[in-house]
C-alpha cells in the first residue's frame, strides 16, 4: 500500500476509536461530553480548594483560640502561685494570748523615778514570717470557758488615764520579722482576770497589710482571708 501523500490522506488511514459510520452530530455529542467531565473535574478542584483554605483557617483560628486559653490559663496560675504565696505569709501573722511588755515608772531610790517595764498578762501579735506587715489593726475579742452556750463578747480596751471604749484599735504601725507587739490594757466586764489569763480560749480578730499592699483578716488561728484589692501607695 502506497504511503499517504497528503494530511487529509494521512488522517483518513488512521484507525480512530470510533466506528467509521459515526455522524458528525454523534461526534460533536462525544465532544460535549468530553467537555462537561472536564468542566467536572476543574469545578471538584476548586471546590477541593475551597475545602482546604477553610479547613486551614479553622485550625489556624482553633489553634490561636487554644493558645488565648494557654496563655489565660498559665495567667491565671501564676496568679494562684502568688496568692498561695501572700497566703503562707499571712499565715505567720498569730494573736494569741501571752507575756507583755508593759512600760511604768520605778522608784530610784533617790527620791526620783526612772522608766522601768516589767511583763504582765495581755494578747500579742507575732510576725514569724519574713517579711513586715502594717497597720495592724485588733477588731474584736471573745472569750470562751468551753460552754457552747456561752460566749463573752464584752471586751473593753482602756489606755492609761482613758476612758474604756469597745472598738477597733490599731495595735502596731509596723511589725518586722520576727517581731511582735501587745497590749495589756484589756479585759471583759464579765470575766475575772484570772480566768482569762488562766482558763478558756481567747479568740482575737485582726487585720494586717502585708509588704505587697493586701490586707488580711485573721480570727484567732483560722485561715486568713484577703479583703479587697491592694492599698494605694
Amino acid at each position: 500500500m502506497p504511503a499517504p501523500t497528503t494530511p487529509a490522506a494521512f488522517l483518513a488511514a488512521v484507525p480512530m476509536p470510533w466506528p467509521a459510520d459515526v455522524d458528525a452530530d454523534v461526534f460533536a455529542a462525544y465532544g460535549q461530553w468530553v467537555g462537561g467531565i472536564g468542566s467536572m473535574a476543574g469545578f471538584a478542584a476548586v471546590a477541593v480548594a475551597v475545602l482546604a483554605l477553610r479547613h486551614e483557617r479553622r485550625a489556624a483560628a482553633a489553634q490561636r483560640h487554644a493558645d488565648e486559653l494557654g496563655q489565660v490559663e498559665r495567667e491565671q496560675a501564676a496568679e494562684r502561685e502568688r496568692h498561695e504565696h501572700r497566703l503562707a505569709q499571712a499565715r505567720t501573722v498569730i494573736a494569741a494570748r501571752g507575756r507583755v511588755a508593759v512600760e511604768h515608772p520605778v522608784y530610784d531610790g533617790r527620791g526620783g523615778f526612772r522608766l522601768g517595764s516589767s511583763e504582765v498578762f495581755g494578747l500579742q501579735v507575732r510576725n514569724y514570717g519574713v517579711r513586715p506587715v502594717l497597720e495592724v489593726m485588733i477588731e474584736d475579742i471573745t472569750f470562751s470557758t468551753g460552754d457552747p452556750a456561752v460566749e463573752h463578747t464584752s471586751w473593753v480596751f482602756q489606755e492609761p488615764g482613758g476612758e474604756p471604749v469597745r472598738e477597733p484599735f490599731l495595735l502596731a504601725d509596723v511589725l518586722g520579722a520576727g517581731e511582735s507587739a501587745g497590749q495589756a490594757q484589756f479585759g471583759f466586764d464579765d470575766v475575772p482576770d484570772d480566768v482569762l489569763r488562766d482558763q478558756g480560749t481567747l479568740t482575737v480578730t485582726f487585720s494586717f497589710l502585708d509588704a505587697e499592699g493586701y490586707r488580711w483578716r485573721r480570727v484567732g488561728t483560722g485561715k486568713p482571708v484577703r479583703i479587697g484589692e491592694p492599698a494605694d501607695d
